[in-house]
């Protein structure tokens, strides 16, 4: 039966032919034949060629992939293990280029303000203050009116209403009754006058102009040179010139050019005249200051 089986087969397989010919030509044992025969028999049945001595492998197929799995599991985990111990290092930031920016140029240091001292502050005395001028001879009618009135004013309109009074009184008097007040107010004026110059004379000039300060303050006139005080004498150059300008119609800076050259071509007997006259002038106007102090 078998030999018919493989020549049905080996008519529909030329490879089962050579092989059942293989089988017969061959000299393998008695033991081997069997196996091929089964081999022959299980390509006829499946695909697959199982051999009798693995047939306990094959059954086991499955649990070897099971086992692959596993393995390519436990792979898996320990290379994620892995990665996880090997830390990739941190990147570090990027450095930031540095922009160039442009210097700008250093402002020179303001100097040091020198602190000046502050001046002290000149007091002034009261005996320093110029002396009150005199009064006029209406003024002493109406000083003496006031002073032999009883009582004192009460306000100022009581005061301004005796002012008026005064001049009321003073316009009725005749020139007789005027001339006692006239006198008294003229002996005054004289006193006051010397009074005046020796304290012009005697006063320093920083004292008179701290004086004239505080007087534009309050806004009243400025301590002035009395009038009546007599001048120094000239010197001799200035006599000179003096006397050559008058008569001459031309100004008084051209005048004293022309004055200079003339004074360098006088004579020296001529110069030394003028100069012992202006000399003793000026001793006898010191004599008399320094009497008078």
């Amino acid at each position: 039966m078998l030999s018919a089986l493989r020549a049905r087969l080996g008519a529909r397989l030329p490879a089962f032919s050579q092989l059942a010919a293989f089988t017969r030509q061959s000299t393998v044992s008695s033991v081997a034949r069997p196996i091929i025969c089964t081999q022959s028999r299980t390509i006829f049945t499946s695909q697959r060629l199982e051999f009798p001595t693995k047939a306990a492998a094959t059954k086991k197929a499955p649990a070897k992939k099971a086992t692959a799995k596993k393995v390519t599991a436990t792979k898996t985990k320990t290379k994620v293990k892995a990665g996880a111990t090997k830390k990739k290092p941190a990147k570090k930031p990027a450095a930031k280029k540095k922009v160039a920016t442009k210097k700008k140029a250093a402002k020179p240091k303001p100097k040091k303000k020198v602190v000046k001292p502050k001046p002290m502050k000149f007091k002034i005395t009261a005996d320093m203050k110029p002396p009150k001028r005199s009064l006029t001879a209406y003024m002493t009618f109406h000083t003496q009116r006031v002073r032999a009135a009883p009582g004192k004013f009460a306000n100022l309109a009581e005061a301004q209403a005796s002012v008026k009074s005064s001049a009321a009184a003073w316009k009725t008097l005749s020139d007789e009754q005027k001339q006692p007040y006239i006198d008294s107010a003229h002996a005054a004026r004289k006193e006051y006058e010397k009074v005046m110059e020796q304290w012009y004379l005697n006063t320093p000039r920083h004292v008179r102009k701290e004086l004239n300060k505080v007087r534009l303050a309050k806004g009243k006139g400025r301590i002035a040179k009395p009038s009546w005080l007599e001048k120094q004498p000239s010197s001799a150059y200035m006599r000179f010139a003096i006397e050559f300008k008058e008569g001459k119609d031309i100004p008084y800076v051209e005048a004293l050019k022309q004055a200079k050259d003339a004074w360098a071509n006088l004579p020296e007997a001529k110069k030394e005249e003028l100069k012992s006259v202006a000399k003793n002038e000026i001793a006898a106007f010191k004599a008399k200051k320094d009497a008078s102090v």
